[in-house]
């Protein structure tokens, strides 16, 4: 169904207009298509820097956490959630780096001869594979980046909450 803001464009009644929207749709496809996999790396990619920000907030958070801690009167710092959440932190922000370089991996694919309906047919169906190994990663990185920032953002609010 068209929306009326393109009702004018694509009437169907009007068939150069209808031709038109064909047209644009298919280059959109085909755009679509093209970006696929690159979209995907660029999305990890920005996602990885996103990590490396937030190695630096950890770091640097379990840095002040322990000058907090030593200048407040504890002379050694406990093993407690705050410093947990910290060790937890980092491990999961090295496990979401390396998913994010791993979704970066290009996919092996092997073609067949387009000119063939089978071997068509065989292209369309690893390049969608290509796409649901590289999605599956990202997924998990995009999981795993999530519990981290939660863990970091626990360990900032626990380590200056706590006396």
């Amino acid at each position: 169904m068209h929306t009326k803001l393109f009702a004018k464009e694509t009437n169907p009644r009007n068939v150069e207009s209808f031709n038109h929207d064909v047209e644009f749709w298919r280059d959109m496809e085909k755009t679509s298509i093209k970006n696929a996999l690159s979209s995907r790396n660029e999305g990890a990619a920005k996602l990885q820097t996103l990590v490396s920000w937030l190695w630096g907030i950890t770091t640097g958070s379990s840095l002040v956490g322990v000058a907090y801690k030593l200048a407040s009167g504890g002379a050694n710092p406990e093993w407690n959630t705050a410093n947990i959440l910290i060790g937890v932190s980092s491990i999961l922000l090295v496990t979401t780096y390396w998913l994010c370089v791993r979704a970066q991996f290009p996919i092996e694919l092997s073609f067949a001869d387009p000119d063939n309906p089978e071997g068509l047919a065989k292209i369309r169906e690893q390049f969608e594979s290509a796409l649901k190994i590289k999605n599956r990663w990202l997924h998990w990185a995009v999981f795993v980046s999530a519990a981290a920032t939660l863990s970091v953002s626990l360990s900032l609010l626990l380590h200056f909450a706590d006396k």
